[in-house]
């Protein structure tokens, strides 16, 4: 058995330029990197042997699709942690579903009904997931947790606001944005116009957090090392950056999951090892 992690794909995203379904080449897993735990021993691709994709911009129907592609092939799956991001805007009126979004719901509740646990954990551009997607069976969480899996013990979150000098998210724009107040005033929208007011909003998020090097990664590094010392947990694991990245830290293992929108990138956790791979 194992746990997969899964971030970052936003559906929904701006810009996303639409193509006539099965022309891609036949989709399949390629392992980046892999660690083992009973030895040093790590066995590793670089991440820029991997091809580019192939494209600047997919499609939600073809994200969709490679989601099914691999969730279909998880036959080992107890657990799938989806780690933020997973929609460009989420918002839970009392009596409206963004229909934009039923394929995917359906998809995730065809594994709910396979009995695989769906984890979801709030990112900046789905901080208001809640009541609709706990009714079909899926845990919400909207802070890092640690859970223990074979043995391990694992910090999970998307990964927003762990920097510190992300003064102007943590201080202004996240308590503005979680504030019962924002959502209730929010909620007075209607769902159409609250789409496109999101869309110009996140699409200026994402350009921000992809076009660049993510600025923060020591930080979060450091935040990692400092749980690692404290003897709190074996594995930090988080989305949020888009960079696809598994390494070694003093006594533990540090994951970035990367994103599911452009590379494709996953993790999979078994046993006895660690590996994040990517579709091609």
């Amino acid at each position: 058995m194992a746990i997969y992690f899964i971030s970052d794909i936003h559906l929904g995203a701006k810009g996303a330029k639409q193509v006539t379904p099965g022309n891609d080449k036949e989709i399949t897993p390629k392992r980046l990197k892999r660690f083992t735990f009973d030895s040093s021993e790590q066995k590793d691709i670089e991440l820029n042997s991997v091809s580019g994709p192939s494209k600047e911009f997919y499609t939600d129907l073809e994200k969709v699709e490679r989601f099914k592609t691999l969730v279909s092939n998880l036959d080992d799956a107890e657990c799938i942690y989806l780690l933020g991001d997973i929609f460009d805007f989420w918002f839970e009126y009392k009596s409206v579903i963004h229909s934009r979004y039923f394929d995917f719901l359906a998809e995730m509740k065809k594994l709910i009904d396979r009995g695989i646990v769906l984890r979801l954990f709030t990112g900046n551009h789905d901080f208001w997931g809640g009541d609709f997607l706990e009714s079909i069976g899926i845990e919400v969480y909207k802070e890092p947790r640690i859970f223990e899996h074979y043995g391990k013990r694992i910090y999970v979150g998307h990964g927003d606001g762990y920097a510190r000098s992300d003064w102007g998210y943590n201080n202004i724009l996240k308590p503005l944005l979680r504030n019962p107040f924002s959502i209730l005033m929010f909620r007075l929208v209607h769902p159409d116009l609250a789409m496109f007011l999101a869309k110009l909003v996140s699409s200026g998020s994402r350009h921000y957090t992809g076009s660049r090097e993510f600025p923060f990664r020591e930080e979060y590094l450091w935040l990692a090392r400092d749980m690692f010392a404290a003897n709190e947990i074996d594995i930090f694991v988080h989305g949020h950056t888009h960079e696809p990245k598994l390494e070694r830290i003093e006594s533990g293992i540090y994951v970035d999951t990367g994103n599911f929108f452009r590379d494709f990138s996953f993790v999979r956790l078994g046993h006895n090892s660690i590996e994040i791979s990517a579709l091609e």
